[in-house]
């Protein structure tokens, strides 16, 4: 990808000719690493677009509309605390790197005139936008929030001066020295190799490397590329493959895409936003990719957070050898403990010096010292364990590293897919629930139409299949009987009949027992018939029949066959996985 040091200068100069003294009305992040940003400038309104997305981190103009979430995130709130209202009194690049800042002149709620520049860092995986006070230089945020166990170098943190990435041990582009240009002009071989202008000259990207080792002459073509865009007659152009798919962008013609589809523009902030607006698979991995980069993320915080903890409790086991010290001259010493004492002090016998003991004055001395030899024993066991545990935290955060810098190299769907199957093996990623339609399987087409709670279908074929937890009897739909054992529902459905006790001993109701038939349609309840059932007394909750303490949702529907089966039972059969109500 071309958004090299080059790239940012021309972007650069043209946004300062088109924003500066522009009035920022609008603030918005649509993305955890997205801001847009609406300006109101001499020529109108314009949308100033950046992102710190590993795989397409950029700046530029957009005429792209945006989803923008409910509830705005905390930098978007900050920003617009900031920012909003101020208006843009320069911006300019970082020497050759590919860094732009943004410096703002707002007001504050009591109307005084602050100073504040919007950074953004276009760097690949360590992309970010920043706000910095520019009178203490300190940082107000950070899209993304970069803390010493990330980078030990250089924190982005709220309250923390801001430092610039280190420099490299290359010359910018915008200062080829007369040695560097000497060395070219002597060796054609250097200058004809395109890693050695790219380890030697910083801001160039990989395609302008080779773009000039082609040229036979990379200093007077460098030149040549910054005069075009100091003068405004750069030519702009994205080159596409067969399918029409942006290959790679720059303000210059490429020589190794000679040939290829093109596609020339008047700016280069329109080429560049051509080029990333429709390249469908690099938005499609950045989407893929967002949520396997939060989960690693978190399970990696998680993760170095344990180790901490670990670390802290093994330290404190480490040091309880003193605890079996205690209790071993507290049992060579017992007759000099009084009742009641607070602490004893006695002469150790491996050094002849004294030591103060602590004691518990509930206790009596022998207590204290068998409790001391149990803390001991603990903490000893302790050490064996929590050492286990700290190695294993550590492969586990070595391993999640790993699967972040996978993350944020992958180019492909595929090789997301991977990593996504590989995550949800090891745990750190819960599996996507496959759905399995009625035509691959056709006994869901029967049990997705009968109501809530109505046990298992006891025919042949359906032997041991549950049913499925509908909320309303009359959206069940109809049920299709298996040899004379209907669906049967316990809940009380509207338009339902009751059936009276007919159990031998009583004339009580159990509640509402219901079977759904077809009919227009829907399950329409309907009288059970033929089955029997047990009378059930609202308050005591006893079988008038002698089967003791049931609760009305745990009694079964009996048949002339089940007669005479205990309440146990009916409790032993719903432990083993049985339906609430029974068939008999």
């Amino acid at each position: 990808m071309a958004y090299d040091g080059i790239i940012t200068y021309g972007i650069t100069e043209e946004l300062k000719e088109r924003l500066t003294f522009g009035k920022i009305e609008k603030v918005y992040q649509p993305g955890s690493e997205e801001l847009v940003l609406q300006i109101h400038t001499r020529k109108g309104n314009v949308k100033l677009y950046a992102s710190a997305a590993s795989q397409a981190a950029r700046v530029c103009l957009t005429d792209g509309k945006f989803v923008n979430p409910a509830a705005p995130p905390n930098f978007c709130m900050l920003l617009r605390k900031h920012i909003q209202t101020g208006r843009i009194t320069d911006i300019h690049q970082r020497g050759s790197e590919r860094i732009i800042e943004m410096d703002i002149e707002a007001q504050t709620e009591l109307g005084f005139t602050v100073s504040k520049r919007l950074i953004f860092e276009i760097m690949g995986k360590h992309s970010n936008i920043v706000l910095v006070a520019l009178d203490t230089g300190k940082i107000i945020d950070s899209i993304k929030r970069i803390s010493i166990d990330v980078n030990r170098y250089r924190q982005l943190l709220p309250g923390l001066e801001y430092r610039y990435p280190p420099k490299q041990d290359k010359v910018p582009f915008k200062e080829i020295s007369t040695e560097l240009s000497e060395k070219l002009d002597s060796d054609p071989e250097a200058a004809a190799d395109p890693k050695y202008l790219l380890s030697h000259i910083q801001g160039i990207s990989p395609g302008i490397s080779r773009e000039l080792a082609r040229s036979g002459n990379p200093v007077e073509r460098l030149e040549e590329i910054l005069e075009s865009i100091e003068n405004g007659t750069a030519a702009p152009r994205v080159y596409l493959d067969e399918t029409g798919k942006p290959l790679e962008f720059h303000l210059t013609e490429l020589g190794e895409y000679v040939g290829a589809q093109e596609k020339t523009f008047d700016s280069i902030n329109e080429a560049t936003e051509y080029f990333y607006t429709h390249r469908e698979e690099s938005n499609a991995i950045r989407q893929r990719s967002n949520p396997l980069h939060r989960s690693v993320q978190a399970s990696l915080d998680k993760a170095r957070l344990k180790k901490q903890r670990l670390g802290e409790d093994l330290l404190q086991a480490e040091n309880s050898e003193k605890y079996r010290l205690y209790g071993e001259l507290l049992t060579a010493n017992l007759h000099r403990v009084e009742p009641g004492a607070h602490e004893v002090t006695v002469i150790s016998y491996y050094d002849n010096q004294p030591v103060t003991i602590p004691l518990d004055e509930k206790y009596a001395a022998s207590k204290n010292a068998q409790n001391y030899f149990k803390k001991y024993s603990k903490a000893k066991t302790a050490v064996h364990e929590k050492t286990h545990q700290l190695e294993e935290t550590s492969k586990d955060i070595l391993y999640l590293e790993s699967v972040l810098q996978s993350i944020e190299s992958a180019h492909t769907l595929e090789e997301l897919n991977q990593i996504r199957e590989e995550l949800e093996d090891t745990g750190y990623v819960r599996k996507r629930a496959r759905r399995v339609s009625a035509e691959k399987n056709p006994s869901l087409i029967q049990s997705n139409t009968l109501c809530r709670r109505a046990g298992r279908l006891r025919g042949p074929e359906q032997q041991g299949k549950r049913l499925s937890h509908h909320k309303d009897g009359r959206k069940a739909g109809p049920v299709v009987p298996h040899q004379g054992y209907p669906g049967i529902s316990r809940h009380s459905a509207p338009g339902a009949e009751s059936i009276p006790g007919g159990h031998p001993g009583g004339n009580h109701l159990s509640g509402s027992l219901y079977r759904c038939i077809p009919q227009q349609g829907q399950g329409i309840p309907e009288r059970a018939g033929g089955l029997r059932s047990h009378p059930v007394r609202e308050k005591t909750k006893r079988c008038q029949t002698g089967h003791g303490h049931l609760h009305p949702q745990h009694h079964r529907v009996r048949g002339p066959e089940a007669a005479g089966r205990r309440g146990g039972e009916i409790k032993k059969q719903r432990q083993n996985g049985s339906s609430r109500i029974f068939v008999g």
